[in-house]
């Protein structure tokens, strides 16, 4: 993403923006703010390294959650696709950092496009 492409939407002086490029398959993101309203203190990306260096200081017990925006595993999703690369590495971060995946609670999927 670049700042002539932010540009040409038509922001203002008071744009702020931060771009995760899309990388083979999957899509990019664009985040946009004004900046009278919200300041950003902190950006990071790579977050994935960070965290197996954190996860080495010690030896105690840990909880990391967050959207991930990745399943482990072809069932906890309702396309039911083949298992893709991106599936694959977000496995061996979970096995690498000696991670337990908690089972989804309730509904069959957390979201499903709004179909039932």
């Amino acid at each position: 993403m670049s700042e002539g492409i932010v540009r040409s939407l038509g922001s203002g002086r008071f744009l702020d923006w931060r771009a995760l490029n899309a990388e083979g398959a999957a899509g990019g993101i664009l985040i946009c703010w004004d900046k009278r309203v919200l300041e950003i203190l902190d950006w990071e990306e790579g977050y994935v390294e960070e965290l197996g260096a954190i996860r080495g200081l010690w030896d105690d017990p840990w909880c990391l959650g967050g959207d991930f925006n990745i399943t482990l595993f072809q069932h906890e999703r309702s396309s039911q696709r083949r298992t893709s690369s991106a599936m694959q590495r977000f496995a061996e971060f979970v096995d690498d950092l000696e991670l337990v995946d908690l089972p989804l609670q309730g509904g069959e999927f957390t979201w499903s496009g709004g179909a039932e």
